[in-house]
Protein backbone atom coordinates (compact mmCIF):
# COMPACT_ATOMS: atom_id res chain seq x y z
CA UNK A 1 0.00 0.00 0.00
CA UNK A 2 1.53 3.27 -0.26
CA UNK A 3 -0.29 6.67 0.94
CA UNK A 4 0.95 9.80 0.06
CA UNK A 5 3.34 11.31 2.71
CA UNK A 6 2.39 8.59 5.19
CA UNK A 7 2.47 4.64 4.29
CA UNK A 8 4.13 2.50 1.60
CA UNK A 9 2.46 -1.17 2.52
CA UNK A 10 3.14 -3.98 -0.18
CA UNK A 11 0.73 -5.66 1.75
CA UNK A 12 1.91 -9.35 6.08
CA UNK A 13 3.61 -9.78 10.86
CA UNK A 14 6.53 -7.87 13.26
CA UNK A 15 7.48 -8.82 16.54
CA UNK A 16 8.70 -5.67 18.44
CA UNK A 17 9.87 -6.91 21.97
CA UNK A 18 11.52 -4.39 23.53
CA UNK A 19 10.95 -0.34 24.71
CA UNK A 20 14.03 0.80 23.10
CA UNK A 21 12.80 -1.15 20.28
CA UNK A 22 9.77 1.16 20.62
CA UNK A 23 10.87 3.87 20.63
CA UNK A 24 13.21 3.88 17.37
CA UNK A 25 10.12 3.22 15.53
CA UNK A 26 8.19 5.71 16.88
CA UNK A 27 11.19 8.41 15.84
CA UNK A 28 11.57 6.50 12.29
CA UNK A 29 7.19 7.16 11.75
CA UNK A 30 7.60 10.60 13.38
CA UNK A 31 10.38 12.13 11.11
CA UNK A 32 9.72 9.62 7.78
CA UNK A 33 7.86 11.67 4.92
CA UNK A 34 6.91 7.84 3.38
CA UNK A 35 6.94 3.97 4.96
CA UNK A 36 7.58 1.21 3.84
CA UNK A 37 5.17 -1.61 5.21
CA UNK A 38 6.12 -5.12 4.01
CA UNK A 39 3.11 -7.29 4.81
CA UNK A 40 -1.00 -7.62 4.73
CA UNK A 41 -1.13 -9.78 8.49
CA UNK A 42 -2.44 -8.51 11.74
CA UNK A 43 0.41 -6.34 12.51
CA UNK A 44 1.66 -5.43 8.76
CA UNK A 45 -1.81 -4.16 7.93
CA UNK A 46 -3.11 -2.09 11.09
CA UNK A 47 0.33 -0.21 11.38
CA UNK A 48 -0.75 1.16 8.39
CA UNK A 49 -4.21 1.83 9.67
CA UNK A 50 -6.11 -1.15 9.12
CA UNK A 51 -5.59 -5.07 9.55
CA UNK A 52 -6.71 -7.74 6.85
CA UNK A 53 -7.04 -11.39 8.12
CA UNK A 54 -7.37 -14.44 5.74
CA UNK A 55 -11.06 -15.16 6.72
CA UNK A 56 -12.49 -12.03 6.77
CA UNK A 57 -15.07 -12.00 3.90
CA UNK A 58 -15.49 -10.03 0.78
CA UNK A 59 -17.49 -7.47 2.00
CA UNK A 60 -15.48 -7.08 5.31
CA UNK A 61 -12.33 -6.56 2.79
CA UNK A 62 -13.92 -4.27 0.90
CA UNK A 63 -15.27 -1.80 3.33
CA UNK A 64 -11.45 -2.28 4.55
CA UNK A 65 -9.93 -1.39 1.29
CA UNK A 66 -12.30 1.27 0.85
CA UNK A 67 -11.20 3.18 4.35
CA UNK A 68 -7.64 2.54 2.80
CA UNK A 69 -8.07 3.87 -0.15
CA UNK A 70 -10.01 7.40 1.29
CA UNK A 71 -6.79 8.09 3.60
CA UNK A 72 -5.13 8.11 -0.01
CA UNK A 73 -3.36 4.55 -0.03
CA UNK A 74 -2.85 2.73 -2.74
CA UNK A 75 -3.41 -1.12 -1.76
CA UNK A 76 -0.54 -3.47 -3.92
CA UNK A 77 -1.71 -6.96 -4.26
CA UNK A 78 0.10 -10.69 -4.55
CA UNK A 79 3.86 -8.84 -4.45
CA UNK A 80 6.75 -9.13 -2.87
CA UNK A 81 9.61 -7.24 -1.82
CA UNK A 82 13.18 -8.80 -1.37
CA UNK A 83 15.27 -7.52 1.42
CA UNK A 84 18.17 -10.12 0.91
CA UNK A 85 20.31 -7.33 -1.03
CA UNK A 86 18.86 -4.14 1.20
CA UNK A 87 21.47 -1.63 3.05
CA UNK A 88 21.07 0.68 5.66
CA UNK A 89 20.08 3.63 4.07
CA UNK A 90 18.28 2.83 1.17
CA UNK A 91 15.28 3.97 0.14
CA UNK A 92 14.78 2.47 -2.92
CA UNK A 93 12.55 -0.90 -2.89
CA UNK A 94 11.61 -2.85 -6.11
CA UNK A 95 8.47 -5.08 -5.89
CA UNK A 96 8.46 -8.91 -7.10
CA UNK A 97 6.54 -7.14 -10.67
CA UNK A 98 9.48 -4.62 -10.83
CA UNK A 99 7.76 -2.10 -9.72
CA UNK A 100 9.93 0.83 -7.56
CA UNK A 101 8.61 2.08 -4.44
CA UNK A 102 10.49 5.17 -2.91
CA UNK A 103 10.41 5.39 1.13
CA UNK A 104 12.57 7.14 4.05
CA UNK A 105 11.82 4.09 6.29
CA UNK A 106 10.74 0.51 5.89
CA UNK A 107 8.96 -1.86 8.22
CA UNK A 108 8.88 -6.09 7.69
CA UNK A 109 5.79 -7.57 9.12
CA UNK A 110 6.06 -10.73 7.42
CA UNK A 111 5.10 -14.24 9.45
CA UNK A 112 8.25 -16.42 10.18
CA UNK A 113 7.79 -19.65 8.92
CA UNK A 114 6.96 -22.09 11.40
CA UNK A 115 9.46 -23.31 14.28
CA UNK A 116 8.73 -27.09 13.22
CA UNK A 117 11.78 -27.94 11.20
CA UNK A 118 12.99 -29.91 14.55
CA UNK A 119 10.09 -32.07 14.08
CA UNK A 120 11.85 -33.77 10.93
CA UNK A 121 14.25 -35.75 13.22
CA UNK A 122 11.66 -36.86 15.46
CA UNK A 123 9.37 -40.03 15.22
CA UNK A 124 6.57 -36.81 13.66
CA UNK A 125 9.02 -36.31 10.77
CA UNK A 126 6.17 -37.92 8.80
CA UNK A 127 3.39 -36.19 10.22
CA UNK A 128 3.90 -32.98 8.49
CA UNK A 129 1.95 -31.13 5.92
CA UNK A 130 3.64 -28.85 2.98
CA UNK A 131 3.55 -26.09 5.04
CA UNK A 132 5.32 -27.81 7.81
CA UNK A 133 2.31 -27.96 9.68
CA UNK A 134 1.24 -31.01 11.96
CA UNK A 135 -1.19 -33.09 10.85
CA UNK A 136 -4.37 -33.31 13.16
CA UNK A 137 -7.70 -35.54 13.76
CA UNK A 138 -10.68 -33.93 14.92
CA UNK A 139 -9.35 -33.93 18.25
CA UNK A 140 -6.29 -32.67 17.65
CA UNK A 141 -4.56 -35.71 18.07
CA UNK A 142 -1.52 -36.17 15.75
CA UNK A 143 -2.77 -38.37 12.91
CA UNK A 144 -2.09 -42.13 13.12
CA UNK A 145 -1.01 -41.43 16.76
CA UNK A 146 -3.13 -41.94 19.91
CA UNK A 147 -1.77 -40.19 22.45
CA UNK A 148 0.08 -37.02 20.74
CA UNK A 149 -1.74 -34.60 20.57
CA UNK A 150 -1.34 -30.91 18.96
CA UNK A 151 -2.46 -27.64 19.40
CA UNK A 152 -1.90 -24.31 17.79
CA UNK A 153 -0.77 -22.38 15.33
CA UNK A 154 2.12 -25.48 13.92
CA UNK A 155 -1.70 -27.51 13.65
CA UNK A 156 -3.21 -27.70 9.67
CA UNK A 157 -6.46 -26.51 11.00
CA UNK A 158 -7.46 -23.33 9.41
CA UNK A 159 -9.09 -20.56 10.37
CA UNK A 160 -13.23 -20.64 10.60
CA UNK A 161 -13.81 -17.72 12.44
CA UNK A 162 -17.11 -16.21 11.56
CA UNK A 163 -16.50 -12.92 13.42
CA UNK A 164 -13.60 -10.29 12.76
CA UNK A 165 -13.05 -6.81 14.14
CA UNK A 166 -10.83 -4.51 12.31
CA UNK A 167 -9.29 -1.61 13.31
CA UNK A 168 -9.52 1.26 11.16
CA UNK A 169 -7.07 3.52 13.14
CA UNK A 170 -8.01 4.99 16.40
CA UNK A 171 -11.77 5.00 15.87
CA UNK A 172 -13.33 3.25 13.24
CA UNK A 173 -13.78 -0.35 13.26
CA UNK A 174 -14.93 -2.87 10.32
CA UNK A 175 -16.56 -5.86 12.25
CA UNK A 176 -17.31 -9.10 9.88
CA UNK A 177 -20.57 -10.98 11.96
CA UNK A 178 -21.71 -14.39 11.04
CA UNK A 179 -24.85 -12.66 9.26
CA UNK A 180 -23.50 -8.82 9.11
CA UNK A 181 -21.02 -6.74 8.13
CA UNK A 182 -21.22 -3.52 9.54
CA UNK A 183 -18.23 -0.45 9.82
CA UNK A 184 -18.03 2.80 11.56
CA UNK A 185 -17.75 3.80 15.01
CA UNK A 186 -20.45 1.83 16.44
CA UNK A 187 -18.73 -1.40 16.29
CA UNK A 188 -15.48 -0.05 17.84
CA UNK A 189 -17.50 -0.56 20.77
CA UNK A 190 -17.49 -4.60 20.63
CA UNK A 191 -13.76 -4.44 20.58
CA UNK A 192 -12.25 -2.58 23.72
CA UNK A 193 -11.38 1.47 23.08
CA UNK A 194 -8.08 0.53 24.95
CA UNK A 195 -7.51 -2.72 22.86
CA UNK A 196 -7.80 -4.77 25.80
CA UNK A 197 -4.39 -2.58 27.50
CA UNK A 198 -6.82 -2.36 30.52
CA UNK A 199 -8.04 -6.03 30.82
CA UNK A 200 -3.94 -6.85 30.69
CA UNK A 201 -3.14 -4.64 32.93
CA UNK A 202 -5.33 -5.48 35.64
CA UNK A 203 -4.45 -9.43 35.25
CA UNK A 204 -0.83 -8.28 35.60
CA UNK A 205 -1.59 -6.37 38.96
CA UNK A 206 -0.18 -3.22 37.45
CA UNK A 207 -2.28 0.29 37.82
CA UNK A 208 -4.49 1.17 35.19
CA UNK A 209 -3.94 3.60 32.42
CA UNK A 210 -6.86 5.61 31.56
CA UNK A 211 -7.24 6.28 27.51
Amino acid sequence: MHMKNGIHCTCAQASIRSLPIHLLCFKQIKFAQSILIIGGGPTGVELAGARLLEFVGAKAGDNTLNWLKSKNVVVKLEQSVDLNAFTDGQKIYQTSNGETIEADCHFLCVGKPLASAWLKETVLKNDLDGQRRIKVDERLRVKGWNNIFAIGDVTDIPPHSEIAIVSLGRKDVVAQLPFLTISGRIPGFIKSRDLFVGKTRKQMGLNLVHI
